[in-house]
């Protein structure tokens, strides 16, 4: 089987349109402000940009690794970030976890720019094409085996009207990880909305994929959900990977399955918005769907779950929750269900306003869901207590951007003189 992580958080649009960066940006894309970008002949601000962006792939660059090697730790096969997520300059060294670990990890996409320092991470990573590559969006897939793989956009949102689209046709690779021949396409954001890319990239016989990954960067999600169920009449797992802000990350697993499906249900199945996690969907995935006239009709994959990411800097409660899990355990240890119920009710009773969202929820789910008909698996209890911790050197993202928002008021000050 092979375990899929795709990881919903919080960043800067790894996308550029002179005059703006969006990496130099101190808040992320937002319509409504007005980019310091557009200031840049001020030297004062270019000064502040040059320093913005620096301060902020430092944070992001720490906060993606700490990811990929939790995903690693965690045996999986398949990792994947949102679309303009992950910059050129964090690249090398996901490419080394992704060696480490055996894993393939699907780097979201960035918007390639010009440069020496830019060209010169290409060539290491023996992508560089020529100078056609410019401007284009593309997402790196590295792999197990070191190699990368490409997948560049095809189509452009209507806020993307300078990128270049040189490439005309969806591909399929064929990867081999941890002894599995996986085959997967990496379809960004509104390609997958578009029913010339899907029909391509199925109708490639020889490298048909038996999973897409769709990385994305868009509020309104109700329209892949038309692609997802397209796909899942062809047998095709869909991967929808979102920002955190607008949330909806999913798997494309038909509802009338749940209670044919591994494990339990959980309240989140599809990620709620303005919440960082990794939803996991551990699957057979040359086998998801059962075959035409096949007396196996129940699906080979387990219900996709949630893991709440967290900042150490600020979880002074995580023992707290390591504690419950402990007294859990050693209660239903001696089948002492009714105790265990209790013991989650006052501790929720005393603890629930510090909680992050995902993390509450995660621990309701084995009061009301795992608790009251205990089958004797431990596993899910500790799952259901498991988080994705970013250590406490790494700043909460959302700390980040408040702290620049203190430059809110000189900035419209600014530009408003100019």
């Amino acid at each position: 089987m092979v375990k899929i992580h795709i990881a919903q958080i919080y960043y800067n649009t790894s996308y550029y349109d002179s005059p703006i960066d969006f990496l130099e940006e101190p808040l992320a894309f937002n319509e409504k402000d007005t980019p310091l970008g557009k200031l840049r002949s001020l030297d004062e601000i270019q000064e502040y940009l040059v320093k913005s962006k620096s301060t902020y792939i430092e944070h992001i660059r720490a906060k993606l690794l700490n990811i990929a090697n939790w995903s690693g730790d965690h045996n999986c096969h398949i990792l994947a970030f949102p679309e303009y997520s992950v910059p050129p300059q964090v690249l090398l060294e996901l490419q080394k976890i992704a060696i480490q670990y055996s894993m393939i990890i699907v780097a979201g996409t960035h918007r390639v720019q010009a440069g020496p320092n830019v060209e010169s991470i290409y060539r290491d990573l023996q992508i560089y094409e020529d100078t056609n590559f410019i401007g284009c969006a593309c997402s790196p897939i590295l792999c197990p085996d070191g190699t990368v793989r490409i997948a560049k956009k095809i189509k452009k949102s209507k806020w993307e009207t300078n990128l270049a689209t040189p490439e005309k046709e969806p591909k399929s690779f064929q990867i081999e990880c941890k002894g599995e021949l996986i085959s997967l396409s990496v379809i960004p954001c509104i390609d997958s909305l578009h029913t010339d890319v899907i029909g391509k990239v199925l109708s490639n016989k020889g490298q048909r994929p038996n999973i897409i990954i769709c990385p994305s960067e868009s509020p309104p999600t109700s329209l892949f959900v038309s692609t997802a169920n397209l796909l899942a009449s062809q047998d095709t797992i869909f991967c929808y990977v979102n920002t955190a802000d607008s949330g909806g990350s999913f798997y494309n697993i038909p509802k009338c399955w749940e209670t044919y499906l591994k494990g339990h249900s959980h309240f989140y199945e599809k990620l709620p918005s303005r919440t960082e996690a990794i939803l996991e969907l551990i699957v057979e995935h040359d086998g998801f769907y059962a075959k035409k006239g096949s007396l196996v009709a129940s699906p080979i994959c387990y219900h996709p779950f949630p893991y709440p990411i967290i900042y150490m800097k600020e979880s002074s409660w995580s023992e707290e929750v390591n504690q419950l899990k402990t007294d859990i355990i050693e209660l239903l240890e001696t089948s002492n269900t009714v105790s265990a119920i209790e013991w989650v009710d006052l501790f929720m009773s005393e603890n629930i306003a510090k909680l992050p969202f995902l993390v509450a929820y995660n621990i309701r789910y084995i009061r009301h869901n795992i608790l009251p008909l205990y089958d004797g698996n431990i596993s899910t209890i500790e799952k259901a207590t498991l988080c994705v911790a970013i250590n406490k050197d790494i700043e909460n993202t959302l700390i980040l951007w408040s702290i620049s928002r203190l430059l809110k008021k000189y900035r419209n000050k600014v530009a408003n003189t100019c």
